[in-house]
């Protein structure tokens, strides 16, 4: 075990002992420090009770006033229905989702009445984005949903909706060859419901950015209100690897934030301080 030399309380130099992995060594410390750092663990398990019922207490907070807001949330979202196009205007005027947004994913947008992001019952276990179509001519499900589940061993379970695609209006493939191309659609951001893999130890930052930037006050973004002060340089193209200024190819990441890598819309963060390791399967939602 190692062993250093700490000041007693007569002022002379004492030997201590530190416990190694085994805790060998714990019966060598001078017994004045010992009694010490007794009294110094059970302030620090008082600490850590104090600490458990905090959390309790403000996860109670939190479920009663997200249980108020419901009622609320649900106004907003049927006054934004009857404002045309609230929606398809309050997501492409995000910069960093407009990138993703093209002629294709916009006109199918246009037919979006409704987003909505619910916690899970426990608010920390996860949570779910929920769009709502009127009738449209692309696809015959009413709501393309995208569920985050976080599981006890760290990992996050991840179920995306697969549009159902009306005849002619199904999405470019990676096997289409130049004489398949006619009739596809070129959907960007529509696709990233349907995203099958994220990066061990990743989030989903188009998920995020719809969860605590847009949803907390879209109307903000309908208006442009929420672009207003912002540095020039903010509003630009920040880059998605795979999607140039032009549109091309599938997206993955967004460049130029702090701890995001070039792999994808969720690369190199962690949920806390464990990697998350995720895993998706896909759901069909019924019309």
């Amino acid at each position: 075990s190692d062993r250093k030399r700490m000041k007693g309380e007569d002022g002379g130099s004492v030997a201590v002992n530190f416990a190694d992995e085994e805790g060998e060594g714990e019966e060598q410390l001078d017994p004045a420090v010992k009694e010490h750092l007794e009294h110094a663990q059970k302030s620090q398990e008082e600490l850590e009770r104090i600490n458990d019922e905090a959390s309790d207490r403000v996860l109670a907070i939190e479920q009663e006033y997200n249980r108020k807001r419901r009622p609320v949330i649900k106004q907003r979202n049927e006054a934004c229905k009857a404002v045309p196009q609230f929606w398809a205007q309050a997501l492409s005027q995000h910069p960093r989702i407009a990138p993703l947004i093209t002629e294709d994913d916009m006109a199918v947008l246009d037919h979006c009445i409704e987003v909505d992001v619910e916690d899970a019952e426990d608010i920390k276990s996860g949570y779910s984005v929920t769009l709502t179509f009127s009738e449209n001519p692309f696809f015959e499900n009413q709501q393309l949903k995208k569920t985050y589940a976080y599981n006890q061993d760290a990992t996050c379970t991840i179920t995306g909706t697969e549009p159902q695609w009306k005849e002619g209006m199904e999405p470019l493939s990676g096997d289409d060859n130049v004489n398949e191309l006619e009739g596809k659609r070129d959907y960007r951001f529509l696709m990233w419901f349907m995203d099958e893999v994220l990066p061990r130890g990743s989030h989903d930052k188009l998920a995020d950015i719809i969860k605590d930037e847009i949803w907390p006050n879209p109307i903000k973004y309908f208006t442009g209100e929420a672009l207003l002060g912002e540095d020039e340089d903010d509003l630009e193209y920040e880059g998605y690897p795979g999607l140039d200024a032009e549109g091309q190819d599938f997206p993955g990441d967004m460049e130029g934030e702090e701890g995001m890598g070039e792999e994808g819309l969720a690369e190199g963060e962690e949920f806390g301080e464990e990697a998350v390791e995720v895993e998706e399967s896909g759901e069909e939602a019924k019309a």
